[in-house]
């Protein structure tokens, strides 16, 4: 519901500045989707690992799952970077072959993939969250990188930038929630090395 709202609000400014902009976001948007999946898999693949060996206490190879995750996905993630830079106009002219969209999508695609280290870091954090039976701190996140980071970035970078501020929206949104997310995540670790402790004492 979110990411709708979202993504209504970002088309419907992006609306102002004629066709070519929403068409060429439309095909970023696309491509975006490409290590975004990636992303939601891994998550979703961690899912039942880290449940079960939260339940279990095994905190030790529930917080490895968690960081083999982040480096696997930081890893394709930087691929994608790489790959969405260097060939951003081919990539682009394979949905349209239209010189203006073409170079207006190309450009947007290479500001928009620098996003893609923190989005996908954002859905490890978030998916772990979940695992560990943390729906407030789930909800939490999501609310602040879709509703209160991404809408308020993406009115003031409009205000601030014109057209290309829509375009930083996403990247700075998701650095942003990444950062939030992962000081969260810290916060929940030391209190889990406490809990660790405290379970071997119990069982020694």
């Amino acid at each position: 519901m979110f990411n709708v709202l979202v993504n209504g609000s970002m088309f419907k400014v992006l609306s102002r500045y004629g066709d070519l902009p929403v068409a060429a976001m439309g095909i970023v948007k696309k491509i975006d989707m490409i290590p975004l999946n990636i992303a939601l898999g891994l998550a979703q693949g961690i899912l039942p690992l880290v449940a079960y060996n939260y339940a279990s206490h095994d905190y030790v190879r529930m917080k490895n799952v968690s960081r083999f995750a982040r480096y696997a996905a930081t890893s394709v993630a930087l691929l994608c970077i790489a790959v969405f830079e260097a060939f951003s106009v081919p990539l682009v002219r394979f949905f349209i072959d239209e010189d203006a969209t073409v170079g207006l999508g190309a450009q947007f695609l290479r500001i928009a993939c620098l996003g893609t280290v923190p989005m996908t870091l954002f859905f490890l954090f978030n998916t772990t969250f979940q695992a560990m039976g943390k729906g407030k701190q789930s909800f939490f996140l999501v609310f602040v990188r879709q509703v209160v980071l991404n809408l308020s970035i993406l009115f003031a970078f409009e205000a601030l930038f014109g057209m290309i501020g829509i375009v930083w929206t996403q990247p700075v949104g998701d650095l942003l929630a990444a950062g939030i997310a992962w000081v969260l995540f810290e916060r929940v670790v030391v209190k889990l090395n406490l809990e660790q402790a405290a379970f071997e004492r119990r069982s020694a």
